[in-house]
């Protein structure tokens, strides 16, 4: 317990380790490059040392991992990795000490350590600011424009009593600790009182590679759509129902009254889908991509469930109102 104890979030401790961490770094790589900042700035640490292929992309200090039993109660000076080989492999200049002045080192492989969240794609957390939490669906180029976009519910990303056009959309969504827009919203399709066919709209991407056109689990679909069909299996990924869940069409004529926060709509020959060895949809789930189980071609758009089943606007209403295709 003392020795978990030593490592809380204190300044004893960030000395402690930086003093460790800079007698690494100048064994390792030696001299470090000068890296102007400002006063209070953070101890640039790796950065200064930094060769631009290394291995080793971080350096840390805390508890040692112990192959096979996890996490010990040892403190070491952490060593990670892009690849890690056997030393047979490695060159001596390139060999990471067993031990730095006493402390011994962990090296553990992590690979290329990316932002957990960008690029997005298909399958996502995603919303506006002014909505709950939804799904962001796939990517789709405008039939005119030729520019790509963000498929989603209406209600995900817009305010459904006042869409404002260029509204920040979330990934992930605020709800879900999202701090950063990945798009804004562009084309939307509002509410009619009297009947629906479709919850859906788009959002320009802000930067170019930040959106995959692939989903989640499910890979790239296929940009033909289908047209829905009884008894045809379905698949699709998304924020609430963990993971990629299957499904069985049961409706393909389905009016439906859809209670929203803003009031009821019904919607009108919508798709019915039951579960398959587990609930298809929650909440969270509105806006994702249903595809065909087998070909990964696209069926519809997931907008609404109810105790235990999960409806969607058939895609061929979505990409026909909002004039674009799945990519």
């Amino acid at each position: 317990m003392m020795k978990t104890s030593r490592l809380m979030h204190q300044p004893s401790l960030h000395r402690r380790a930086r003093r460790f961490k800079e007698e690494f770094l100048n064994r390792y790589f030696g001299r470090p490059r000068r890296i102007r900042r400002r006063a209070n700035q953070p101890w640039p640490s790796i950065a200064a040392w930094r060769k631009g292929d290394s291995n080793v992309v971080g350096i840390g200090y805390g508890l040692k991992h112990v192959g096979g039993a996890g996490i010990g109660a040892d403190e070491a000076l952490r060593v990670y990795v892009r690849r890690k080989l056997p030393l047979r492999h490695v060159r001596k200049r390139d060999r990471i000490p067993c031990e730095i002045n006493g402390l011994p080192t962990d090296v553990i492989e992590v690979g290329t350590i990316r932002a957990a969240t960008w690029p997005a794609m298909g399958g996502c957390s995603g919303a506006n600011a002014r909505a709950g939490a939804g799904t962001l669906g796939c990517m789709v180029r405008g039939r005119t424009s030729k520019q790509d976009y963000i498929l989603s519910c209406f209600h995900v990303l817009a305010d459904v009593d006042d869409p404002e056009e260029g509204d920040p959309i979330y990934e992930p969504a605020r709800q879900d600790g999202g701090v950063q827009a990945i798009g804004q919203l562009h084309k939307w399709i509002e509410f009619n009182p009297s009947g629906n066919l479709v919850d859906c709209a788009v959002a320009r991407i802000n930067t170019p590679g930040t959106f995959l056109s692939e989903i989640r689990g499910l890979g790239e679909p296929n940009p033909e759509a289908v047209v829905a069909a009884t008894h045809q299996s379905v698949k699709k990924s998304g924020r609430d129902a963990p993971g990629v869940t299957l499904g069985i069409i049961a409706d393909v004529s389905a009016d439906v009254k859809v209670e929203y926060p803003q009031g009821t709509y019904v919607f009108v020959q919508q798709i019915a889908i039951e579960g398959v060895g587990g609930v298809f949809a929650g909440r969270g789930d509105s806006g994702a991509l249903v595809v065909d189980a087998g070909t990964v071609q696209p069926v519809g758009l997931l907008f609404s469930v109810g105790n235990g089943w999960a409806f969607a606007n058939p895609i061929g209403d979505v990409l026909d109102y909002l004039g674009v295709d799945v990519v």
